[in-house]
């Protein structure tokens, strides 16, 4: 997890001294072999190398529910707007937060940094996408859109929010059988690297 490149999960990566860092010092939990763990890691890693973690930096998440790289990412004083599909999640809710006060960030800290919003991410809001955000990320959402099409559409779609030199990092489930919606997939990669280069 030294360069920015796209990788797999592996086992390996828990022995590394970055990945125990990161799990202690901002994750601030126990080691496990678990690939949620791993995708937190990689999320925050690829950020960190990419130096848009900190205070001069603002990120937004989708489909985050009350997962644990927020208070992580709110810990080094970045500014986060975390979204979820409108279930009531946020709406005056802390107790979803409450399992990582203050163990990870204390209250007036993570309320500080983090805005919430519902968020459909088949349908990015478009005062989402006016290039304000220095990165975007999501932890195993995309596989939920309803199929490739759907994820592959909403990693374009969330670039649209990026400021120019803005990073995007998603992770999510990886299907090694080849199907027939293999050639879509394809299909979308390339039209995803165009909109890159």
């Amino acid at each position: 997890m030294n360069s920015l490149s796209g990788q797999l999960c592996k086992k390996v990566d828990l022995d590394t001294e970055v990945y125990q860092y990161i799990v202690s010092d901002f994750l601030k939990e126990q080691l496990l072999t678990h690939r949620k763990q791993w995708e937190y890691v990689y999320i925050f890693r690829m950020l960190e190398l990419s130096k848009k973690l900190g205070s001069d930096n603002r990120g937004l998440g989708f489909g985050c529910g009350y997962e644990r790289l927020i208070p992580a990412l709110a810990l080094t004083g970045t500014d986060l707007v975390v979204t979820d599909l409108e279930n009531g999640w946020f709406k005056g809710d802390t107790e979803g937060w409450n399992a990582y006060i203050p163990s990870v960030i204390n209250h007036e800290e993570l309320y500080a940094r983090i805005i919430t919003k519902d968020v459909d991410m088949n349908w990015i809001p478009e005062d989402l996408k006016q290039q304000q955000f220095d990165f975007v990320w999501s932890c195993s959402s995309m596989d939920h859109l309803g199929g490739i099409h759907f994820g592959l559409n909403f990693v374009i779609q969330s670039m649209e929010c990026l400021k120019p030199g803005g990073v995007s990092v998603h992770t999510t489930e990886l299907n090694l059988i080849k199907t027939k919606l293999h050639k879509v997939a394809i299909n979308l990669s390339n039209e995803l690297k165009n909109k890159i280069l």
